[in-house]
């Protein structure tokens, strides 16, 4: 049974109508669904973007798919030629198939052109990026993966597709090391001719964040297809021009005409009332967009990250024997990780305690 509710989402100022696909598709996820203003079911067909949210954002409402990401960026203003599916995981790691069954449906329902599909995550669904892509290297025509990893010891699908990874040196949840080790087995094994990587200096695990709020992020998905496949290496994503998602013209229609930030805008308890005040849903730090380089390093001075330590998962163990032994509880474990009491666990994965 098929439950739909179409609603319009009203945020900084822009209207948004996305509809909420329920139960669309059997023993999969749920998901947002974005149609164009151009969208036409007998017109030229429409390139899809696959948006993947944290692991933080599992679980719960499922409106928590929507507090970052495509979707977001669409409702602050962005302009985004592209159907776009944000898919709600309860929990756990991303699952190919039922990604891949999404992609079915709207495939078999929609006017979509099949040449042009990209996938976009981060953390979590940096990790569910690659392993989906790995898995269908075939349906993809470019990726973008952001402070995330593979769970498979095969990694030959990577080399496939265009690819752009991007990871911060200063990631404490999703070390850089993780990205390294498979650019460098793709090199290794020759397979890198259709990768581009991005490791920016300083870097934390929420500022990539902002690459859904860049222009030239959707310009760089757009300008590969299947029936194409070569990579674009013509942009060069920096630090500093991470810290600058938005032009001057862009950032001011998120303001009302007093230049006050609107009520939706405005940052929650424990953010700092920045511009740009989207937050980092995975670390629970605050996106700062633009703004002295000097203040953001004495704030992250004045108010040190917290040490987050991981376990990893050994043959035998359960979430109730990992919290004992680490001193914490069930319930934190599986909040942090986006995990569910009765889940199974994979043996090697890492969670953090």
């Amino acid at each position: 049974m098929l439950l739909l509710m179409v609603g319009v989402v009203r945020m900084m100022g822009a209207e948004v109508e996305v509809q909420t696909m329920t139960k669309a598709v059997p023993g999969s996820y749920d998901f947002y669904l974005y149609l164009p203003p151009s969208y036409d079911r007998e017109g030229e067909a429409k390139p899809l973007i696959l948006c993947l949210h944290g692991a933080s954002c599992c679980g719960g409402a499922m409106t928590r798919a929507r507090r970052y990401g495509v979707i977001d960026a669409l409702a602050r203003g962005m302009n985004i030629d592209a159907v776009v599916v944000a898919p709600h995981n309860n929990g756990g790691a991303w699952q190919p198939k039922k990604l891949a069954d999404i992609l079915d449906f709207m495939e078999a329902r929609y006017n979509i052109d099949h040449n042009r599909i990209y996938v976009f995550g981060m953390s979590l669904g940096g990790y569910g990026t690659l392993d989906f892509v790995n898995t269908y290297p075939e349906r993809v025509a470019a990726s973008i993966a952001m402070c995330g990893g593979c769970s498979s010891n095969n990694i030959d699908g990577l080399g496939k597709l265009p690819l752009w990874i991007i990871h911060g040196t200063a990631d404490r949840d999703v070390k850089v090391g993780v990205s390294r080790e498979i650019v460098n087995r793709l090199h290794n094994a020759h397979a890198d001719s259709l990768l581009v990587y991005s490791e920016l200096p300083g870097v934390d695990h929420g500022q990539p964040c902002r690459m859904y709020y860049h222009e030239e992020a959707y310009d760089w998905l757009f300008r590969h297809s299947l029936d194409k496949r070569q990579v674009d290496r013509s942009f060069s994503l920096t630090t500093a021009s991470l810290r600058r998602p938005y032009t001057k013209n862009e950032k001011r229609q998120y303001r009302d005409r007093k230049g006050r930030i609107p009520p939706l805008m405005q940052p929650r308890e424990g953010e700092e009332d920045t511009a740009f005040a989207n937050q980092d849903i995975e670390t629970e730090e605050a996106l700062v967009e633009g703004g002295d380089a000097g203040a953001e390093a004495e704030q992250v001075k004045a108010e040190p990250k917290k040490k987050v330590r991981y376990h990893t998962i050994k043959k035998g163990e359960t979430l109730s024997s990992i919290a004992k032994r680490n001193h914490t509880t069930v319930k934190k474990l599986c909040r942090d990780n986006g995990l569910k009491p009765t889940s199974t666990l994979k043996v090697g994965k890492r969670i953090k305690i």
